[in-house]
């Protein structure tokens, strides 16, 4: 099996071939340099170079980025997952962000919030004098609505006026090669007692 860890995608039997192709298809002189090999136990640790031209289009979600001719040395880290001698598991960590930098694709921006509601301090937890943030990871989708929420840290009894609150906020959408796309953002909730 390979994972694409940074593209959140995994290949496995006969589908393993379909990276190779994409890949080759958009950097058709793509060469891997090796700078550091290690071995730990049944795990062998890469840390390499993907190096090419982009000449192919890439697909993503939003629609097709054209290639630009930009040369790209992409920071990367391969870990194969070794059993009896055999490759169980291959999961490769490529820097996306410095890649599409490369090939000279125009970052995305954090979304720009258009409205937001005040989370509902809960009456008990203001008397029990209880305050501080929590953090939500929220997904937008490509029309600016929190469509999903999870707290990733933050005080128990405030977490589900945080969530209430962060599904009501209305961000600009965002795009990425002229299209709108979802994104995830990591938000933060405060309570405040003074407030």
């Amino acid at each position: 099996m390979f994972n694409n860890i940074s593209g959140e995608e995994s290949y496995r039997g006969e589908h393993l071939k379909d990276i190779v192709i994409t890949f080759a298809k958009m950097f058709p002189d793509v060469h891997r340099e090796l700078h550091r090999v290690n071995v730990m136990g049944d795990v062998v640790a890469i840390e390499l170079s993907i190096q090419g031209t982009f000449r192919g289009p890439m697909e993503t979600p939003a629609g097709v980025i054209q290639p630009t001719g930009a040369k790209v040395n992409i920071p990367c880290a391969d870990f194969f997952h070794m059993k009896n001698g055999k490759i169980e598991r291959f999961d490769c960590y490529p820097a996306l962000n410095i890649m599409l930098k490369q090939m000279g694709v125009p970052p995305l921006k954090a979304p720009r919030q258009r409205y937001s509601v005040n989370p509902v301090y809960p009456p008990l937890t203001r008397d029990a004098r209880i305050w501080g943030t929590v953090v939500v990871d929220a997904v937008i989708d490509e029309h600016g609505n929190v469509v999903q929420a999870r707290v990733l840290s933050g005080h128990p009894l405030l977490i589900d006026a945080a969530l209430k609150a962060v599904l009501q906020w209305k961000y600009e959408p965002t795009t990425l090669n002229g299209q709108a796309v979802s994104v995830e953002l990591q938000v933060q909730v405060h309570f405040n007692l003074n407030s």
